[in-house]
């Protein structure tokens, strides 16, 4: 086999490459997140290690199975290892064992990372040869099954049970049974079975809901939309996960929200002395954009230059096709734990119209750009109050982040909704063109630019030669 040219016939994809000596033996076994790049590594002309070379030395031929994302592959790896137990991954780990992970014999199982299997009535998942893939897997894990990490019981509640991390059986929060039962699933995830727990949390879901458990119902579609995430995530990210759950604990705690917020949304207008003019609605859970419940506005009943106005007809066609049951839209369909809008007291009080027309009450704000202030209106006095968050946190880059993707997006869709009014009023200029002609040259041919690179033979079956002409001229 010419190793060489079989590794640029690689995909670039996540998964898990083999190799085998001459007398076709396994002799070792790795994942990588672009198959095709790791195992070139290995051929490399520049010098290598004396284990590398060793190794390279030995391969004859290799194979490889793709995955849909590092995760799997992460598991993969795991249970191949384990199943082969390849000469070269056991005497490369310089004296170290690899990593498990342990869940132990209790009435809420401790989920946590060792690096030796002791008679113990625990259970163990493994063999990793990363610990720090496996790290930034639990971490992500922990977000679907909410397991405890602590090694004993605490009295009270901790931060990972307000991040939403844990699910609190400290304080019997959730129930022996529930626990365990996700447990079982998280061991399930592990063995390759997603399909069957995502068919799981649906079933939990629709049941809770018809039950009008509507808590319980979120919960399990928070879960089935970070067993969908989970596949999408390169692992060597807790750092930036670390960053987030400050940013949003710092949040709950300096506008004494009461609880973290996991689903922000936030709102801005953007028009040229109001023409043109959209809204923008973004959406921000645990600290992450999920852009497919991003959502825009074009501005239909304010024709002033009003701010004010545009803000309030926004968010009052969003939340009016919130519960809708005849047209469910994901993103409607759910409540923010904190609604920023981009602005200042005026805009807080027309966010504050809107809100009070449909009998919500959230947590509202607004972030002035020069100063970054943030208002809020204090619910006994009525009067407006500021607080500014601590320049450099991760709080206050966080809100900025989130303002500055509402700004992107209303932009954008502005920009865009400008350029095809500009392009159509081009048409309008044309002698002979009314409504109805414009409306059929633009269903016809897709777009003025269309209309603009079509000949004048085609045009004339349309709207007859002596227009088609005209419109050549024009355009």
């Amino acid at each position: 086999m010419d190793l060489k040219k079989t590794v640029q016939k690689l995909p670039t994809t996540p998964g898990v490459y083999i190799y085998r000596n001459a007398g076709g033996k396994i002799i070792y076994i790795g994942k990588a997140i672009n198959l095709r790049a790791r195992v070139r590594s290995y051929f490399q002309d520049s010098p290598q290690e004396p284990k590398t070379q060793k190794l390279v030395r030995n391969i004859a031929t290799l194979e490889h199975m793709k995955t849909g994302s590092e995760i799997e592959a992460l598991i993969l790896e795991a249970e191949l290892i384990k199943r082969y137990k390849p000469r070269f991954n056991i005497i490369w780990r310089d004296d170290k064992n690899y990593i498990y992970i342990k869940i132990t014999n209790e009435d809420y199982p401790q989920v946590s990372l060792v690096r030796q299997i002791v008679d113990d009535k625990a259970k163990y998942i493994g063999p990793f040869v990363s610990a720090g893939a496996v790290r930034g897997l639990l971490r992500y894990i922990r977000k679907i099954f909410m397991f405890r990490h602590c090694e004993n019981l605490p009295q009270k509640v901790c931060l990972q049970y307000s991040i939403g991390n844990c699910s609190g059986p400290c304080e019997k929060f959730i129930t022996k049974v529930e626990y365990k039962k996700s447990i079982r699933q998280m061991e399930k995830l592990f063995q390759g079975k997603t399909k069957e727990i995502e068919k799981e949390f649906k079933r939990e879901m629709k049941l809770a809901a018809k039950g009008e458990d509507f808590e319980k119902a979120a919960l399990y579609r928070n879960r089935l939309m970070w067993l969908k995430k989970i596949k999408t995530i390169e692992l060597g990210e807790e750092e930036r996960d670390l960053k987030r759950d400050k940013a949003l604990v710092g949040l709950r705690d300096a506008l004494n929200l009461g609880a973290v917020p996991k689903r922000i949304e936030c709102y801005d207008i953007s028009n040229i002395f109001g023409k043109a003019a959209v809204g923008s609605m973004v959406v921000f859970v645990d600290g992450i954009p999920e852009k497919n419940h991003y959502r825009r506005f074009e501005i239909k009943t304010v024709d002033k230059i009003s701010d004010t106005d545009m803000i309030r007809e926004v968010l009052g066609r969003r939340f009016k096709k919130f519960g809708n049951i005849t047209k469910p839209d994901d993103s409607f369909s759910q409540i923010p734990d904190l609604l920023i809008i981009d602005g200042g007291k005026g805009q807080y009080s027309a966010a504050e119209k809107a809100l009070a027309q449909y009998g919500l009450n959230l947590n509202l704000i607004s972030l002035a750009k020069q100063r970054e202030e943030i208002f809020r209106r204090n619910p006994e006095t009525g009067e407006f109050y500021k607080t500014m968050l601590e320049e450099g946190s991760e709080s206050l880059y966080l809100v900025q982040r989130i303002r500055d993707e509402a700004h992107r997006f209303a932009i954008t869709y502005h920009r865009s909704k400008r350029g095809k009014e500009m392009a159509v009023s081009n048409l309008d200029v044309v002698d002979g063109i009314g409504p109805k002609t414009k409306k059929v040259l633009l269903k016809t041919f897709g777009s003025v630019e269309n209309v603009r690179n079509t000949s004048v033979e085609d045009l004339s079956k349309i709207v007859g030669e002596k227009l088609a002409k005209k419109i050549k001229e024009t355009l």
